[in-house]
């Protein structure tokens, strides 16, 4: 399985830590900050919806573009994606109350999805010989319509899980700015065990899927919990950007 983060798709190049005096961090394995006020947070729950929003739109695109090539018609996946990140771009623009950080990281955290959707296809989209879709994604069109079937589903259960995820974070950043407890781990680890389970009962799956499923949730798990960072940013004060290595 081609590795997601680092992928020719870039992601590396694009997630940072911040650290800061002040923040309380999001704690664990996250990146990120607890929001230091409520129209902050606001913002920045707005931003991590609106994320996972265009993530799952952008795997709609590509399913209908393995689905019109496996069937050797035409599809136009950049205008699909094109729409998709227009649209929450615009959403995100409307944001209010947002910390310098945040208005500039939703700036250009469509693209990102973008891109970051495209390198994570060819761990879905890995049975085959002819490239899939555009120049910029990576992955083969599959060649027997179980396998097509398989890997849609499995496109679909990876959109709820970073959907999941994500809702995970908004819920740990709320409570957090109430001064409330909240249970982050186990919030992940329930979206993990529904996304494992999930692809457990496919059929018809391909070997280069299926042996990987046990290491893919931890990469996507991975992935958003490192993104934390670009949503729940800067609540106050000076902050300095590294790459993450």
């Amino acid at each position: 399985m081609a590795p997601f983060v680092g992928s020719r798709s870039g992601v590396g190049r694009y997630l940072f830590r911040r650290s800061g005096v002040g923040w309380t961090p999001f704690g664990g394995d996250d990146a990120g900050f607890i929001p230091s006020t409520s129209a902050i947070g606001k913002c920045e729950d707005g931003l991590t919806k609106n994320v996972a929003k265009l993530f799952q739109a952008i795997v709609t695109c590509h399913i209908k573009t393995g689905q019109a090539q496996f069937k050797g018609k035409a599809f136009d996946e950049e205008g699909c994606e094109s729409t998709a990140v227009g649209k929450v771009a615009v959403t995100i623009a409307k944001l209010k109350g947002c910390p310098s950080c945040a208005a500039a990281n939703g700036s250009v955290l469509p693209g990102f999805v973008e891109m970051a959707v495209d390198g994570l296809n060819g761990n879905i989209a890995c049975d085959g010989t002819v490239p899939f879709g555009d120049v910029d994604d990576t992955g083969f069109v599959t060649t027997t319509k179980p396998i097509a079937n398989c890997e849609i589903s499995v496109g679909k259960n990876v959109g709820k899980l970073v959907k999941g995820l994500l809702t995970c974070h908004v819920k740990t950043a709320d409570a957090g700015l109430k001064g409330k407890p909240f249970d982050e781990e186990t919030c992940e680890t329930t979206a993990i065990e529904k996304f494992n389970t999930a692809n457990n009962k496919l059929k018809g799956c391909p070997a280069c899927l299926s042996s990987g499923f046990g290491s893919f949730a931890t990469l996507i798990e991975n992935f958003v919990d490192g993104a934390n960072g670009e949503l729940y940013c800067s609540p106050s004060g000076a902050f300095v950007d590294r790459p993450v290595e």
